[in-house]
């Protein structure tokens, strides 16, 4: 672990096994300010101080416009590409910010809610009744995945077809290790969403797609494909994996399920657990200090601040009692670039957990917890997969 004091990996299979491993050690060695390299020579600050995380969230000097930071980060680094500016709220600041922002903001707030847990609960049970006669399931493919991307799907105004196309692309973009294979992946994304945004001129729609184009602050069609773009990136994969994580939790912690089946925790309680414990992304919320200075230290100028998302969660110079509970977690970011999609995610993952549980109350995992892989990225907490066995069921009524 870097004992000379250089700065660390925060990358790799190992990592992405334990990171808890990693952020106590790395904790213990360096404090809350953790110098790391994102790939084998991005060097980066990991915040993993709740105070201090959250100092650098609400302060404006810690801008999220990596331009000045990309110019000197060459081409083929694998990670530049995840980290690049697009014309979106969440990797601009100052006026271009709050434009994107009030945009995605207004756009939001005319999703109906009801209809989308309507929507959820038709799609999750259509989908367990592909697999509860079998007894078994891969619960990320054969549920979280289709099932976001579908109520995804329904909100934004994407068809199927394109759906499929978009999680192959998101996937792609998330977890590629090599330049090319993410820039390609953004490609395809934004691509299929051109073409969204060409048949949404012809045929507008109550939709989020729709929504952007028609909203006053007069977004360009290529503006209009980076906000979908930013809604999938930052929405689906998210929302998988908060399912997914939720689900695993279930499956291999007893406390939890007892608290699960037992009562003492509802979908949505078990929901907020896991964006405390094992939030779907554990590191991000990207800055970019113009020289501040940070807990006695002056940050390199335009060099990635990374908030350590899970490390802060469970930062021990916080004491449970001054987090006022659960919902103090970092997962949603803070200050001005707070997901501003949240209740959504929430809402999906929240009904997805309650349909399956409701119809397939008692499962097991069909593998050691152990063998469970996750995806090499610094960013994501994100399985591969989630094998499953339970009681074959009878097909459920579709109402």
């Amino acid at each position: 672990m870097a004992p000379d004091g250089r700065a660390v990996p925060l990358w790799g299979a190992a990592f992405a096994a334990d990171p808890d491993r990693f952020y106590q050690q790395t904790r213990k060695q360096f404090g809350p300010l953790v110098p790391v390299t994102l790939a084998d020579d991005v060097p980066v600050t990991l915040v993993t101080g709740y105070g201090k995380a959250l100092e650098v969230l609400r302060d404006e000097f810690y801008s999220a416009d990596p331009r000045v930071w990309q110019k000197g980060v060459p081409g083929e680094c694998p990670v530049r590409p995840g980290l690049e500016w697009r014309p979106t709220a969440a990797r601009s600041s100052g006026a271009d910010h709050d434009r994107y922002r009030r945009v995605v903001v207004d756009v939001l707030s005319g999703v109906n809610l009801h209809m989308v847990q309507a929507q959820v609960e038709r799609v999750a049970v259509g989908l367990i009744n592909l697999f509860c006669d079998r007894g078994q399931a891969d619960l990320r493919s054969e549920y979280g995945v289709p099932l976001v991307y579908t109520a995804l799907g329904q909100i934004a105004g994407v068809p199927e077809d394109a759906n499929a196309q978009l999680y192959q692309a998101v996937t792609e973009h998330l977890t590629a290790d090599d330049a090319q294979v993410a820039v390609q992946g953004y490609d395809l994304a934004t691509a299929v969403l051109a073409e969204v945004v060409r048949q949404k001129k012809a045929a507008p729609a109550e939709d989020i797609a729709t929504w952007l184009m028609q909203h006053p602050a007069g977004l360009t069609d290529d503006e209009v494909v980076h906000q979908l773009a930013e809604f999938y990136l930052s929405g689906a994969e998210p929302t998988v994996s908060l399912l997914v994580n939720t689900l695993r939790l279930f499956l291999t912690d007893d406390r939890f399920t007892g608290d699960v089946l037992g009562g003492a925790l509802g979908a949505r309680e078990a929901v907020e657990e896991t964006l405390f414990l094992d939030p779907p992304v554990a590191n991000g919320c990207v800055r970019y200090p113009t020289a501040p200075r940070l807990d006695g230290v002056w940050l390199p100028a335009h060099q990635p601040v990374v908030i350590g998302i899970r490390a802060a969660n469970a930062d021990p110079a916080i004491q449970a009692a001054e987090r006022h509970g659960n919902r103090a977690h970092l997962a949603w970011g803070a200050g001005a670039h707070q997901c501003p999609s949240s209740v959504l995610a929430l809402l999906i993952a929240t009904t997805g957990l309650e349909q399956l549980l409701d119809a397939l109350p008692v499962m097991k995992l069909a593998i050691p917890a152990e063998q469970l892989s996750w995806f090499p990225t610094p960013f994501l907490r994100a399985l591969s997969a989630l094998p499953a066995t339970f009681l074959p069921a009878p097909p459920l009524h579709l109402s």
